[in-house]
């Protein structure tokens, strides 16, 4: 596998390791509260409650098992990025929701149901958000009568939006469209990049790449040799691009030199011209002949610009 491979396995682990210390956390009891319903402290360990709990975690653990089965499917996509990382959104969403949210709002239900039964629905609290009255499943916060705009979460050491507040909402509001926008931005930065392909031209006495944040322009006069090449440039170490096995777009650093390369792997021959600041440019188009009419057009470009 290519390294950009393991970089999105090693996401997988690291999503389905906080999934499950979510699921754990979420079916503690927390300040004499199971499930965002508070029960008297000593009936925490009661079998009826207990029962509660296994099936929670029964619930959430099947659920963590697809998780794992299906943590590894980015690998497919290496080649693109960008479907690797909208496929990691929508994993990572769903199975918040079908290993943590779901078996937690079922739980929560139960709950309820059992404190009502056994006459503990009027338990006091010396807080507002201790009344069950205005927790939503047990995860939202909804009371118009308090000021507050954040208050204790449901699980330890988190806090949450008061939703029944104005500044609560404003605030629930603002955390949401900023991920939005930063995960919208993202797909827009990755998107392009993965599905437009270089454009190499000569223009204005320039070598000219456009591509989408990664294009440049070299002028004929810095390059100081140009050669066609069987040799594929090491592109283990980027500081500006992006690489997959398919190919490799941007800056990159080899023995400590700037090398800029717009390249697809394993498909020679490659464009090289060394720039008299010492640094490389490699170029190649997907079929061969291509890239020998591009470097046929440049070497008649540097015999107008410069002796030899």
């Amino acid at each position: 596998m290519s390294v950009l491979s393991w970089f999105f396995l090693g996401i997988g682990v690291f999503a389905l390791a906080m999934l499950a210390v979510l699921q754990h956390g979420f079916g503690q009891a927390y300040n004499s509260r199971l499930f965002g319903v508070k029960i008297p402290s000593e009936e925490t360990g009661s079998p009826v409650f207990q029962a509660i709990r296994k099936a929670y975690r029964r619930q959430g653990r099947r659920m963590l098992l697809v998780a794992a089965a299906t943590c590894w499917v980015p690998v497919l996509f290496g080649r693109f990025p960008s479907l690797s990382f909208l496929y990691w959104i929508v994993w990572l969403f769903l199975f918040y929701y079908l290993a943590v949210l779901r078996p937690y709002i079922a739980a929560n239900r139960s709950m309820a149901a059992c404190k009502a039964e056994s006459g503990w629905a009027a338990l006091p609290g010396r807080e507002p958000w201790e009344d069950d009255r205005y927790w939503k499943y047990g995860l939202f916060y909804c009371n118009p009568n308090d000021p507050s705009a954040c208050v204790p979460g449901q699980v330890r050491n988190g806090m949450t939006f008061n939703l029944g507040s104005r500044k609560g909402r404003a605030g629930f509001i603002a955390l949401c469209t900023v991920i939005t926008a930063v995960l919208i931005g993202l797909c827009a930065f990755l998107m392009p990049i993965d599905f437009s392909t270089p454009r190499f031209s000569l223009a204005h006495g320039s070598v000219v790449v456009n591509y989408p944040v990664f294009g440049t322009s070299i002028p004929l006069a810095n390059i100081e040799s140009v050669s066609l090449t069987t040799a594929e440039p090491d592109t283990s170490y980027h500081t500006n691009g992006a690489g997959t096995s398919q190919w490799a777009r941007g800056t990159f650093v080899h023995d400590g030199k700037k090398m800029t390369v717009f390249i697809y792997c394993g498909r020679p021959p490659y464009i090289k011209a060394m720039l008299k600041d010492g640094s490389a440019f490699y170029f190649n188009e997907k079929a061969p002949a291509d890239t020998r009419s591009e470097y046929a057009h440049l070497r008649q470009a540097l015999g107008w610009t410069a002796a030899g």
